[in-house]
């Protein structure tokens, strides 16, 4: 099984502060077998909300903690300019956990429980997706700032490393 190790380096430039917007860096399983989302795992390496310009969230979405409180695992690093310079959002994943960084800082670690893929379903191959949304009852939340458009989030590099394992 190969388990990938992936680097994007990106800013969404054009979002900064504006409501409604949410650029993000995520994994979706390429099949689902364990069933639709979440059930089939799902792994957000960067969100953000343009109503929360420093606030940059990473979290795993399984069976087992869909409606738990804390929402999705979910962890914030600050970084406060992150619509202003780029930043390398990385993420290392192993049959034995999956841990978050921004600019090779740890802020984030998943382990597996060995409790099934209830708990851990991402023992499948995930696609990387790189967008910038607009609106959602999340981004929404404080409204749509139509003055954010055109909007986009500049991607310096991505890189994925794949491990034997």
């Amino acid at each position: 099984k190969l388990y990938p190790t992936s680097t994007p380096s990106t800013r969404p430039v054009s979002a900064q502060g504006k409501p409604g917007l949410w650029p993000a860096i995520w994994m979706m399983p390429s099949r689902s077998v364990y069933g639709k989302w979440p059930l089939s795992g799902e792994i957000d390496l960067m969100e953000n909300v343009g109503w929360e310009p420093g606030v940059v969230r990473a979290s795993i979405h399984t069976a087992r903690n869909h409606r738990r409180r804390g929402n999705h695992n979910r962890r914030v690093s600050g970084v406060k300019d992150a619509h202003t310079a780029f930043h390398v959002y990385a993420c290392d994943w192993t049959p034995d956990r999956v841990e978050f960084f921004v600019d090779d800082r740890k802020f984030y670690s998943y382990k597996n429980e060995g409790r099934g893929a209830e708990q851990w379903p991402f023992d499948q191959d995930f696609h990387l997706i790189l967008n910038v949304a607009v609106g959602g009852a999340w981004a929404a939340r404080r409204g749509i700032d139509d003055s954010a458009f055109p909007c986009a989030m500049e991607v310096a590099f991505v890189k994925v490393f794949q491990r034997r394992g």
